[in-house]
């Protein structure tokens, strides 16, 4: 037997079809409000004499549905993915190369005053000493980070300077002085580079040469050793810790929405998630910053105003 569709399922369908978000996470969101509102509502006043013909409206819902849901997924995916990156307790050098291409986004690595700057601007936010005695940790830890093939030149640059004393010294036939200066450079030529830098030059070796010596190597493990001991220090106190697992467990959750079937799930899944961003303020600015999807926009999302949820109603009560 045929059965056509009424006139208020075809004006339903035509809605469905509709339902659309453009790859943009605001809008995405705002149809998820929507339509899980719409669904729940048909779903909980629907009878058994049109059971049928509701429970494939619900299931035409879904299926437009589904694939919005997984961009927003995917999309807190990426939020949730960045800030466990930034938040790499348990692997302090992860953590800190994170910092580290962080930086890269708006500087040129060669700018390494900027992000010498910038790495004590972090430390001094947590610890109170003066920018030279913080570079001067730094430059304990840069030295032996030097470019191996820079370390060679500047010893190879001291080697030939000790030559030359030394022709100047036969020149003057001073058997002591040629020598002292012959064990000096036999000593020098057995060394390596970094070897020469660490025992004879020390932290001097930046105020002779310039900071463009700093390496990224440097560099992230200046920010491994000297800013995430503080940084961590200080956020242990404010409970990170527990954040972080919260965090863990709702990104868990993102990745299993991906391949949820139900929809109940999958909508749970993001309403958690979306929570923690919420709470969780330096999350809130990732999802602002990617997205501009701001703490207001949720805000405005979870407290629909009566006047809409009761338009929402009259239209689905059209086709029940």
């Amino acid at each position: 037997m045929i059965r056509y569709i009424t006139l208020f399922e075809q004006k339903l369908l035509e809605w469905i079809e509709k339902i659309s978000a453009k790859d943009d996470l605001k809008k995405e969101l705002e149809v998820l409000y929507e339509w899980e509102y719409k669904y729940n509502f048909i779903k909980q006043n629907m009878n058994i004499r049109n059971e049928k013909r509701i429970n494939k409206m619900l299931q035409a819902i879904q299926k437009k549905l589904n694939p919005i849901l997984n961009s927003i997924s995917g999309k807190l995916i990426e939020v949730f993915e960045d800030w466990l990156e930034k938040h790499a307790l348990l692997s302090p050098k992860n953590w800190a190369r994170k910092r580290i291409e962080d930086l890269e986004e708006s500087m040129d690595f060669d700018e390494t005053d900027r992000m010498l700057e910038e790495m004590y601007s972090e430390y001094d936010r947590y610890s109170n000493i003066s920018k030279q005695e913080f570079t001067n940790k730094f430059n304990e830890i840069a030295k032996v980070e030097i470019d191996s093939y820079v370390a060679g030149e500047i010893l190879d640059n001291e080697v030939n300077s000790f030559y030359d004393e030394l022709n100047y010294a036969k020149e003057e036939e001073d058997e002591e002085r040629i020598k002292e200066l012959e064990e000096k450079i036999k000593e020098l030529e057995n060394m390596g580079g970094l070897e020469y830098i660490d025992k004879y030059v020390g932290n001097e070796v930046f105020e002779l040469y310039g900071d463009s010596l700093y390496t990224r190597d440097a560099f992230i493990r200046g920010y491994e050793e000297l800013v995430f001991p503080v940084w961590y220090k200080h956020w242990k106190k404010e409970g990170i810790d527990k954040t972080r697992k919260r965090v863990e467990i709702s990104f868990r959750n993102l990745q299993k929405s991906l391949k949820e079937r139900s929809l109940g799930k999958k909508i749970m899944y993001i309403n958690i998630a979306l929570n923690e961003s919420h709470q969780t303020g330096s999350m809130m600015d990732y999802v602002k910053g990617r997205y501009d999807v701001s703490e207001s926009d949720l805000d405005k999302l979870s407290n629909i105003d009566n006047k809409t949820i009761k338009k929402w109603e009259k239209e689905m009560r059209l086709v029940m």
